[in-house]
């Protein structure tokens, strides 16, 4: 993911992104269109966290599954 991160990073540096961005959205000025990207960085941050959360509750189901399925030890 890093990787990929860095290539788009060069690439949106090597196609002056935010200078074509800027002109498309010049005339949307009055609806902040500029604070867009932020607030999605924003939102990534948090889908990132939800879907680490629901990974760590389900490593932790398929533990307790685990541990109530082993046939009982005979001793």
């Amino acid at each position: 993911m890093a990787l990929f991160t860095a290539l788009a990073g060069l690439l949106f540096a090597e196609l002056n992104f935010s200078e074509s961005a800027y002109r498309w959205t010049r005339g949307l000025e009055r609806f902040q269109i500029d604070e867009v990207p932020p607030v999605l960085f924003v939102l990534v941050l948090g889908c990132a966290w939800f879907a680490w959360r629901r990974y760590q509750e389900a490593q932790c189901e398929a533990k307790r599954r685990r541990v109530l399925e082993e046939p009982p030890s005979i001793c």
